[in-house]
């Protein structure tokens, strides 16, 4: 997967439960891979990710 996209399993990896996305980020839009995964662009989930996860 690109590194300017988020799967559903890159999330779970980080802690981070999939279901927050509909909650903490409702602007972004959910597309699903060959394997069935949801991903999304990780611009549109900056908030889940803080300012750790941004780039430097």
């Amino acid at each position: 997967m690109p590194d300017d996209y988020v799967s559903e399993f890159d999330l779970k990896e980080l802690g981070i439960d999939p279901v927050l996305v509909r909650i903490l980020c409702p602007w972004a839009i959910a597309l699903v891979g060959h394997d069935g995964a949801r991903c999304w662009a990780r611009a549109d989930l900056e908030p889940l990710f803080g300012v750790e996860g941004g780039e430097e």
